[in-house]
Parts: C-alpha cells; structure tokens; sequence
C-alpha cells in the first residue's frame, strides 16, 4: 500500500493504505510532526524532504477527504 522511493504514491495523503484520506492520515501526520531529518513518507514526509513539516500538513489537507 505504501510506494517506495521510486514511485509517486497512488492517493497522495493516503498514510495508511486504506484507499483514502482521513482522520486517520491527519492523525499520522500530527504524531510525527516535527520530526526534523529522516521522517518517512509512512510517517508523513508528502514532500520528501526527511521532514513532517507544515507543507506536509498542507499537503495532506489539500486533498483531505479523497478517496482513491
């Protein structure tokens, strides 16, 4: 459910693999933010920089309620 490095995700915001974004992924994203270096996309990096940052949280909320 979860791509690796070389691939784009299919439901970019979709932490858990369940098919779409929500309370769940926030809550995913809220647990790590902050996470300065190293984060993984699992952990909420939507961006890739190693970071949980607020351009993450705008990320996911950006499609929040997607389903996929």
């Amino acid at each position: 459910g979860v791509p690796d490095e070389c691939e784009a995700p299919d439901c970019p915001g979709d932490l858990d693999g369940d098919g779409d974004v929500d309370l769940s992924d926030l809550g995913t994203i809220l647990a790590f933010y902050g996470t300065p270096g190293g984060a993984t996309y699992e952990q909420g990096d939507l961006d890739g920089d190693g970071d949980v940052d607020l351009s993450d949280l705008a990320t996911l909320l950006a499609v929040y309620g997607v389903s996929c």
